[in-house]
């Protein structure tokens, strides 16, 4: 037989750990498991070539199933001819291979096809071997053991390098306030929590009892299926890579380039993205709950935080720049001024003895805080955020009338 369709742990044989092979990622079988036709159109548009691996390792073994009865989880090095980018994060693959920082290369039991082959130690993928082509031409060609130590060090050291090479990432002044305006104002987005989901009245002990006491009238059955049985269905619908393998390397006229691949198995990523965005909106749109939150949303005037622990109703308004001025400081460490300092014998209806308001000086730490007007430049943005997400909500209605 030349083709195993598909192998499984038990043809581990015909691949040695170190073998070179040539792999090609299969787009629409890696979609498949979602079973949705826009997800497979945008599969099968995506490029797919044949690339030079180096198995590394097996993962994913369940030690207490037969082996002839699991699939084939393979982790492999990617290589490819030429140097890779960064270049520093290259294994050479045949004699005096040229390294920027000298390193040595790496020799395998025989000169493979490609004359200047590299390890991209930056590029290594796994996945699932779903079809292998076990004819060969010729010999098996393969890395021993201190070959591919050499290369898993490499690929160790250049991941610190690289790491220790990029610039720590920097946190505007914009960034942070607008993350402490978030914080402030992350009770807004506490409507979409069940606290504010409407839920269906209860019935009353007497119906509950008289229901529990007659059963099932119909005589049918109770449904088997659990709800763990339908979490685990779901959880099946994921995005899976696959890949069809030769074992005969002349198989390949031309080796695409490593980045290549993993270029394409982030695009699967986005694709499986978008489907979850998909199917999270047909499943908002199918609860009669949702519904009637979402039409509670689009027609709101204001927002009550009373489930909140306030006791009022407000409305959230837009404070701008021009609306908070220097004179509306005050400072409520003075005891004449604090209302919590008025002290218990001090009538509510009473006004506050008559006092100057003080305006924070230019110097002084409340004048100094950026962040204070910060936030009042970004509060528009939250409020045209509330805007969008009303208008959402009326989509929503509107789309399930």
């Amino acid at each position: 037989m030349d083709v195993l369709d598909p192998p499984v742990l038990s043809d581990v044989a015909r691949t040695p750990l170190g073998s070179f092979v040539i792999v090609s990622l299969d787009c629409i079988a890696c979609v498949a498991p979602l079973r949705d036709q826009r997800a497979t159109e945008a599969a099968a548009a995506l490029p797919r070539g044949k690339y030079l691996g180096i198995i590394n390792m097996l993962y994913d073994i369940d030690y207490e199933s037969p082996r002839d009865s699991q699939p084939l989880h393979m982790s492999l090095f990617a290589a490819g001819r030429g140097l890779a980018e960064p270049a520093f994060a290259s294994v050479g693959l045949f004699p005096n291979a040229p390294h920027p920082q000298g390193r040595p290369p790496v020799i395998p039991s025989s000169p493979l096809p490609w004359p200047d082959c590299y390890v991209h130690s930056m590029e290594t993928f796994n996945g699932t071997i779903i079809r292998m082509h076990v004819r060969n031409s010729g010999e098996q060609i393969k890395l021993d053991d201190d070959a591919q130590g050499q290369v898993y060090q490499a690929i160790v050291d250049d991941a610190r390098a690289l790491d220790a090479s990029m610039p720590p990432p920097e946190v505007s002044e914009e960034v942070a306030a607008f993350r402490e305006v978030e914080a402030e104002l992350s009770f807004s987005l506490s409507v979409c929590s069940p606290l504010h989901m409407p839920r269906a009245p209860s019935p009353p002990p007497q119906a509950q009892s008289q229901d529990d006491g007659n059963g099932d009238q119909s005589g049918a059955p109770a449904s088997s299926v659990s709800s763990d049985d339908q979490d685990s269905e779901e959880e099946r619908r994921e995005l899976k890579f696959r890949f069809e393998m030769w074992l005969d390397l002349t198989s390949a006229d031309e080796l695409g380039p490593p980045k290549e691949l993993n270029d394409t198995m982030r695009s699967l990523r986005r694709i499986e993205h978008e489907w979850t965005q998909r199917e999270v909106l047909k499943i908002l749109a199918d609860r009669p709950q949702t519904s009637r939150w979402a039409a509670a949303v689009a027609n709101a005037d204001t927002y009550r935080h009373d489930e909140l622990g306030q006791s009022v109703d407000e409305n959230i308004h837009v404070i701008d720049d021009a609306a908070v001025l220097p004179e509306d400081a005050v400072d409520h460490s003075d005891t004449g001024t604090s209302p919590m300092r008025l002290g218990p014998t001090s009538p509510l209806s009473s006004p506050p003895p008559a006092t100057v308001e003080k305006v924070p000086l230019a110097g002084s730490s409340r004048a100094k805080d950026p962040s204070r007007h910060a936030k009042q430049r970004l509060l528009p943005v939250f409020q045209r955020m509330k805007v969008l997400i009303r208008q959402v909500m009326q989509r929503l209605v509107k789309g399930e009338k």
